[in-house]
């Protein structure tokens, strides 16, 4: 959980954005949470269904947590960005990026020094 939390402190705006605008674009409740049901919205999208890779396995141990501390059901933005934070840890930020574009988001710098490589945010 340590290395989760500093790999968010290491976000770049960029990074940060693009997270904040897929949360907000499957939250119905003004960004403040995600639903299970959205949740599962978000996975259908980037996976194509439930039950398969590692953000579901990620997501599904976030929300096990949550029933074991009789917490709701709801994921929160900072849980969000520590799921991808996860990800990320695990070296697959080319899943990430998949992940936001295939939502909308735009995680590609347009700064011509930084290259392909999303050098912006890893």
């Amino acid at each position: 959980e340590m290395d989760a939390r500093r790999m968010i402190s290491r976000f770049t705006p960029l990074l940060k954005g693009a997270l904040d605008q897929v949360f907000d674009d499957f939250s119905s409740d003004g960004g403040e949470t995600l639903t299970k049901v959205e949740v599962n919205s978000f996975l259908i999208m980037v996976n194509g269904e439930l039950g398969r890779g590692m953000m579901q396995d990620n997501i599904d141990a976030e929300l096990q947590r949550k029933i074991k501390a009789s917490q709701p059901l709801n994921i929160t933005r900072q849980e969000w960005y520590g799921i991808f934070a996860r990800e990320l840890g695990e070296g697959k930020w080319w899943q990430v990026v998949y992940d936001l574009e295939i939502c909308g988001a735009n995680v590609r710098s347009s700064a011509k020094s930084e290259g392909q490589h999303y050098q912006a945010w890893v």
